[in-house]
């Protein structure tokens, strides 16, 4: 889904899900960046239990930088120094991101949608997190 020319939400499969299923939602800046938030142990089975009964689970943000040769997976910080202020906005909301994820309160759609709202209008952001 096409945002503007500059910002896409991208939708997949669950991490070890089937992918015939693309629920998962991921952030895309410039057709450069990719940002998304996951549980960690995305396949264990305690994660998976404590989120199907609704119970909140470790989580991390991921930011995958793209480059012509492939996909680079980039930590939240280091910075290059190609990154314009669009791009900047989101590794930084990225960083400050340290919330549990739980299915219903603090999901990957929520993540991304607060995600596009903070780079889009800084200025209006309030932190709910």
């Amino acid at each position: 889904m096409l945002l503007d020319n500059r910002l896409a939400i991208q939708l997949s499969p669950l991490v070890g899900g089937p992918a015939w299923l693309p629920v998962h939602c991921k952030v895309i800046v410039d057709d450069s960046h990719v940002f998304d938030f996951i549980p960690m142990n995305a396949t264990s089975t305690e994660t998976i239990q404590k989120l199907i009964s609704l119970q909140k689970v470790p989580a991390t943000v991921r930011i995958i930088e793209k480059s012509k040769t492939g996909e680079i997976r980039r930590s939240l910080n280091s910075r290059s120094e190609e990154d314009d202020e669009l791009s900047k906005r989101a590794v930084l909301f990225c960083q400050e991101y340290d919330q549990d994820l739980h299915l219903i309160d603090n999901n990957c759609w929520s993540f991304c949608f607060d995600l596009v709202r903070n780079v889009t209008h800084p200025e209006s952001m309030r932190r709910i997190f």
